[in-house]
């Protein structure tokens, strides 16, 4: 495995255009629309086995590309890839390995999903949920132990941007010790 220096001034250069005609050629000449650009340019930033997934051809795709035989096939693969790279970067977001760089360097605190699955049966749709699931990644109080931790975050509990300043848990902000109180916790205000 090639190291990259992750999270670093070199590791940024990596991410402009020239990825993403890189990407496209190795999906086969994927056609990725300037609207995707942002997007995957942050999911793959923020997530190193998203990059490697994304820089190495993915069967799928390129098989696809080889003998398209559905006229949507460039809208399936790009919504196939997009999918692959949300999946690595949010596994990326839970692994203990990130949290510290996704926190401190990307200044990335929550992760929100908004999910709906539908279980269809051969006569039609048999259940239909809808749910919304929040992770939170926090630095652990001093008294706790050193590091990060990743909180499952109430569905009521505020934005990350509406933390108290004590509660917000980074470099810009005041925290308890300063302001008279006693630290800062594990877990985000309403989690």
């Amino acid at each position: 495995m090639i190291t990259l220096p992750f999270a670093t001034e070199h590791w940024d250069a990596l991410f402009d255009e020239r990825l993403i005609s890189l990407i496209s050629k190795v999906q086969a000449g994927l056609p990725i629309s300037q609207e995707l650009h942002g997007e995957l340019l942050s999911l793959l930033r923020w997530s190193p086995t998203a990059l490697a997934r994304a820089i190495r051809p993915d069967p799928m795709i390129v098989i696809h590309r080889q003998n398209p035989s559905q006229p949507q096939v460039d809208d399936d693969d790009r919504r196939y890839l997009r999918l692959q790279l949300l999946r690595h970067a949010i596994t990326d977001f839970h692994t203990g390995a990130f949290k510290a760089l996704h926190f401190e360097r990307f200044g990335l605190r929550e992760v929100e999903f908004q999910r709906r699955a539908i279980f269809k049966g051969s006569a039609g749709p048999l259940l239909d949920v809808d749910i919304m699931e929040r992770m939170i990644v926090a630095r652990v109080a001093p008294d706790i132990g050193v590091g990060y931790a990743l909180v499952w975050g109430a569905a009521a509990a505020p934005e990350p941007w509406e933390w108290p300043k004590s509660a917000q848990n980074d470099a810009n902000a005041t925290t308890d010790a300063a302001s008279g109180g006693q630290g800062a916790t594990a877990a985000a205000p309403g989690t």
